[in-house]
């Protein structure tokens, strides 16, 4: 009896040293693990505190803001209709009504892409520097712009990708590649053409959606958001089988679907730019939705650890605030306050910045040097298209900016990233039309108002 005692005792001991031995080359490896990570991604130089929307945001006395308001715009203007959106939306789509059903729709307008913003005064020309680094911008979109995806390889969601990059321009082959035939990629989503075998569309509660998942939008709302960011007309035909209708079907399941608490950074950019105005909608509860109201509900959450690292968060806001600027109406209430929030944060994010104009893997979480170039050119391509969309005009020459410009460009033009684009993994794929849309939109805001200026 006692020797099966000393037994079940002996081996009750050593299998506590074998569990304290592995929990030992665990935290071994853990820390190896981690030490790893350091070597890789680099250590974290600066980490800072993002501003956050939990916190009031002050704003000016009304005097104060009737002073620097000029004497035309201190009465609003009249609220614009859903037809003068429409004429506002990218021009030149030719079809008015939903086409036979076996009849592709015409292409979207080549040229209807998001307009720059408004210029507060005429552009002086360009010092040679810049003018260099224009003419390397323009030479990395052009060489991107040939390299086409394929309804073959690649899937829906790389598809929305390279029509966020190119706009209504974007083109991808139809089968594969080495038969050279071409379709316009708007036309290839809207449309429901199967691409890598996934059909971006299907029915839901009676309205045209799109999918969600492997080979489809990562996130709702997604498509409606590349719609809106190439300036897709809201009567452009959509389909499913032989069901013809229009993207404004596809806005209609979108206002819907809006939820308190969820994530509605991407619902934000494509209601800013198909809704006008102070137009209030009911979701399928039965609850009272409208811009203002999801401008609220993003300013109530994080930036910092929110998807792609806050970025579509601060894209959603500043969108917003761009598209009632661009209808002249008043930047005011919810509005006013997303315009300081996204001005807060401009100035955090350039703190963040590292010396070589990167942004580090962790975006805006905190400062940091070194990573992979894939994860460097995510969130560096990421920030810089934010950023060139959201900052005033006069602040695009800011040393910090032009060597983030600089950097997303030399690494598109890498030997990596000068091969075939459309067999890169789909993160990837989506990085580098993330970083060549921030370089559209800077050449479109900067240095195409410059060549006018020289041409006048």
């Amino acid at each position: 009896m006692s020797r099966s005692l000393s037994i079940t005792s002996a081996c009750r001991l050593l299998a506590c040293l074998l569990l304290s031995a592995a929990a030992v080359a665990l935290l071994a490896a853990d820390k190896v693990d981690k030490d790893a990570e350091e070597e890789i991604n680099g250590p974290l130089l600066l980490p800072l505190n993002p501003p956050y929307t939990s916190r009031p945001i002050r704003l000016p006395k009304p005097d104060a803001v009737a002073k620097t308001v000029p004497q035309e715009t201190q009465q609003a203007p009249q609220e614009s209709s859903p037809d003068d959106d429409r004429k506002e939306a990218a021009a030149g789509d030719k079809t008015s009504r939903p086409p036979a059903q076996n009849e592709p729709p015409d292409e979207p307008a080549k040229d209807s892409t998001p307009p720059e913003l408004p210029d507060p005064e005429p552009k002086p020309e360009l010092s040679p520097a810049m003018a260099t680094l224009r003419d390397r911008v323009r030479k990395t979109l052009a060489f991107h712009g040939r390299q086409m995806l394929s309804t073959r390889q690649n899937t829906p969601n790389e598809l929305m990708h390279a029509c966020l990059a190119f706009g209504c321009a974007a083109e991808v082959y139809r089968a594969a590649p080495s038969t050279r035939k071409k379709i316009n990629a708007v036309t290839c989503l809207c449309w429901n053409y199967p691409a890598a075998g996934y059909e971006p569309l299907t029915i839901c509660e009676g309205h045209i959606a799109a999918r969600i998942g492997y080979g489809f939008q990562q996130r709702p709302s997604q498509l409606l958001a590349v719609l809106a960011l190439s300036r897709v007309q809201p009567n452009y035909p959509i389909r499913v089988d032989q069901d013809v209708r229009t993207v404004a079907d596809l806005v209609e399941y979108e206002k819907l679907s809006c939820r308190s608490g969820t994530d509605l950074s991407l619902k934000l950019i494509g209601l800013s730019n198909y809704v006008p105005d102070g137009s209030p909608w009911e979701n399928d509860r039965g609850e009272k939705w409208s811009v203002s109201r999801i401008i609220k509900e993003e300013l109530a959450q994080p930036v910092v650890g929110a998807a792609n690292g806050g970025t579509d968060r601060l894209m959603g806001l500043s969108y917003a605030v761009y598209r009632r600027t661009k209808r002249k109406r008043p930047v005011d209430g919810q509005y006013r306050r997303a315009k300081t929030f996204v001005g807060e944060f401009q100035d955090y994010a350039l703190k963040l910045q590292n010396t070589n104009g990167s942004w580090g893997p962790r975006f805006l979480a905190a400062k940091q040097a070194g990573g992979s170039p894939a994860a460097l050119l995510r969130s560096t391509g990421r920030v810089l298209e934010w950023l060139a969309i959201s900052l005033p005009q006069q602040r695009l020459e800011d040393p910090q900016v032009v060597k983030a410009v600089g950097y997303v460009n030399a690494m598109l033009d890498s030997s990596r990233y000068r091969r075939d684009v459309k067999s890169l993994s789909t993160r990837e794929i989506g990085s580098v039309m993330h970083a060549l849309h921030a370089l559209s939109v800077y050449d479109r805001r900067l240095f195409k108002p410059a060549d006018q200026q020289q041409k006048g």
